[in-house]
């Protein structure tokens, strides 16, 4: 995604990553444009940020609500976020998927991930004492003649959540 958003004109972009064990940059996932960051800590000026663009990031993150405060405080007040975890509707419950890697293999499915959301959960959370309103979005809806293969190719789903800060 990287690539192609760099070659659009009057945007410029900063890739940012944890680089968790199992996803350094050493083993060809990233380029080496990715800098290191977590999302609870931005290194970044309030109001910085046009638009943010996190992918499967937020289910791996302990405390939830650090990581929507830190990017309220980087988004411009008429800035956007696009957010996408994997979530279900209907009757699951957001989940937490315990301290140890086997908890969280056997509880999620996935060694690092720290939840399960809810998708109205999830998005309740951004819209939690006013800091965004939100609202879900289709592929088909974010960017209508995109096939979708090129959304799988970055393996996003065909639902994500839209967000505009409220307030300052």
């Amino acid at each position: 995604m990287e690539s192609k958003i760099n070659t659009m004109e009057q945007v410029d972009q900063i890739s940012v990553d944890f680089f968790a064990p199992g996803y350094e940059a050493s083993t060809g996932t990233y380029s080496n444009l990715v800098l290191k960051g977590d999302v609870t800590n931005i290194q970044a000026f309030d109001n910085f940020a046009n638009g943010i663009v996190i992918l499967h990031v937020l289910e791996h993150v302990p405390v939830l609500t650090s990581a929507i405060t830190e990017l309220h405080r980087v988004l411009r007040t008429d800035g956007w976020l696009l957010a996408e975890v994997p979530c279900s509707r209907g009757d699951t419950k957001t989940m937490f998927c315990g301290d140890t890697d086997e908890e969280r293999l056997e509880k999620c499915g996935q060694f690092d991930h720290q939840w399960v959301y809810n998708c109205d959960d999830f998005r309740g959370r951004f819209e939690e004492k006013g800091k965004f309103e939100c609202q879900w979005v289709t592929n088909e809806l974010l960017m209508p003649n995109l096939p979708q293969a090129v959304f799988d190719s970055y393996g996003m789903q065909n639902l994500q959540l839209l967000c505009r800060p409220k307030g300052t």
